[in-house]
């Protein structure tokens, strides 16, 4: 599972630290949305496998952006 730190602590020192304790990516407060989001989804992007038409696996749910829905084995919620 990705990890990413959303913290208020900018500098230099405090990215390395929390990168070399095993976070992902990085995030300094105030959070904006867009950025979070973008963040959020790159990470996922790369640590699970994408099927085609953007779906995408995580363990037993499969999420579908392209209609908004998830799939939990064989059911699907909206």
């Amino acid at each position: 599972m990705p990890i990413l730190f959303v913290t208020n602590r900018s500098g230099e020192s405090d990215v390395i630290e929390g990168l070399s304790a095993g976070a992902d990516d990085f995030m300094v407060k105030p959070t904006r949305v867009g950025e979070l989001t973008a963040r959020v989804s790159a990470l996922l992007r790369r640590a699970y496998r994408q099927k085609s038409g953007g779906e995408f696996v995580i363990d037993r749910y499969r999420f579908d952006p392209a209609t908004a829905q998830i799939h939990i084995g064989e059911q699907t919620s909206c």
